[in-house]
């Protein structure tokens, strides 16, 4: 007779990772699975990830069950694809305990609900939940908590402590990338984002939208912008094609690197008019400002909200509150209009007002009344259109937007 060996921690993890990436779920995290490695530490009392790797503690893993493993399996995946360290590392330095908490509410709801059928992937207690953010992005539950004065201090060591869940997060490993290590893993984390849909297409499984939306909004407003100011500017562009951007060579697309020079000043619109004044587009516009200022160094910020008229005129930078504050600033003070789309009003305060910036940036609907300011813009603008691609500005350059 032959004795089973006997089935060790190291094989639970990986079975479990198998099974995860097996269900239809999930057979779609593939790509950002092979990202890092999974591993069993003996000097770790949970579970996190560097936005990487994925870790378990020895003793941690030891008392979960299968359905427990498959279950943190699935949640540190989700700090991965969901970008929590690549894109919300400002929630983290403003209050380390409430984004611990915020990001975990978001990805748990999210697990719940995909297993509420079968508990195929369950979580382990005690673990952060709450029904009322059924549906809410990280940014609206922030606003929600942070309204409320829930949450610690921003930027210190100890992330787990106070915040009711399972995990940790593995914060300060991922703070000492360099600033180009950071942005090679947010390129590598959405091609293998992409990949992973597309070989759970081609392979006939359904596909899981949640995790499709996550790059289906993905905007490169590195490129973007750059090619933007290199034909407006010039800015840039001797160095433009120096170091391709190897987000695309991957399809044999030679495009630009980020950008090294500084704007002195910029205009940014966003439309508070009826279609867009909700927490939603809101949300969906400030992550688009947040991305542009973590592309490009920016001195001075106009930042303008209209609709029929100006709503409210705020400026960041050079003897004003710092730029790193404007998209926070923004999220607890909210945005005013709910009128009609006219964006004639800004190019007319900017003139009334002797706002002369470099270049303004316009994010709208693109439902507008009374045209696009044709005649009253006296510098290059670039228009965001969300959601509509019938829109067609009648000058400067377009960019889409969807959500």
């Amino acid at each position: 007779m032959f004795a089973l060996a006997e089935i060790t921690q190291e094989d639970r993890l990986y079975r479990g990772l198998c099974q995860v990436l097996d269900d239809d779920r999930y057979c779609c995290l593939a790509g950002t699975a092979q990202l890092g490695e999974f591993k069993i530490v003996d000097d770790f009392p949970t579970a996190y990830t560097d936005g990487r790797n994925v870790y378990f503690g020895r003793e941690f893993i030891t008392k979960l069950t299968d359905a427990e493993i498959r279950g943190v399996i699935v949640h540190e995946l989700a700090h991965i694809f969901r970008r929590h360290m690549l894109s919300l590392m400002w929630m983290w330095e403003k209050d380390a305990q409430l984004s611990n908490v915020v990001w975990d509410m978001v990805i748990n709801i999210q697990i719940t609900e995909e297993n509420a059928h079968d508990k195929f992937a369950v979580l382990p207690e005690p673990h952060i939940y709450d029904a009322k953010y059924k549906g809410m992005t990280e940014v609206q539950v922030w606003e929600d908590m942070y309204k409320e004065g829930q949450g610690g201090q921003g930027g210190k060591e100890g992330e787990g402590e106070g915040s009711g869940g399972f995990d940790e997060h593995g914060v300060e490993k991922f703070r000492e990338l360099t600033e180009q290590e950071q942005k090679d893993l947010d390129d590598e984390t959405t091609e293998a984002i992409r990949q992973g849909l597309l070989a759970a297409e081609k392979s006939g499984k359904p596909k899981n939208q949640n995790i499709a939306d996550l790059v289906a909004v993905k905007i490169p407003w590195d490129s973007i912008l750059q090619e933007w100011m290199v034909t407006t500017f010039g800015v840039g562009e001797d160095a433009t094609f120096r170091k391709p951007n190897k987000r695309y060579l991957h399809m044999d697309i030679i495009r630009p690197t980020a950008i090294q020079d500084n704007l002195k000043d910029v205009l940014i619109a966003i439309d508070t008019s009826g279609s867009c004044c909700n927490e939603k587009v809101l949300s969906k516009f400030l992550s688009i400002v947040r991305n542009i200022l973590e592309t490009v160094s920016v001195n001075k910020v106009h930042l303008l909200f209209w609709d029929t008229e100006i709503r409210r005129y705020e400026v960041y930078g050079q003897g004003h509150a710092p730029v790193s504050e404007l998209v926070n600033t923004t999220m607890q003070q909210g945005a005013e209009g709910g009128g009609g789309t006219t964006p004639n009003c800004i190019p007319l305060y900017m003139e009334q007002h002797n706002i002369k910036p470099e270049g303004a940036i316009v994010l709208t609907d693109g439902y507008i009344w009374g045209g696009w300011g044709d005649g009253l813009w006296d510098c290059p603008v670039l228009w965001g259109i969300l959601n509509n691609p019938n829109a067609v500005p009648t000058n400067n350059k377009k960019v889409d937007v969807t959500i």
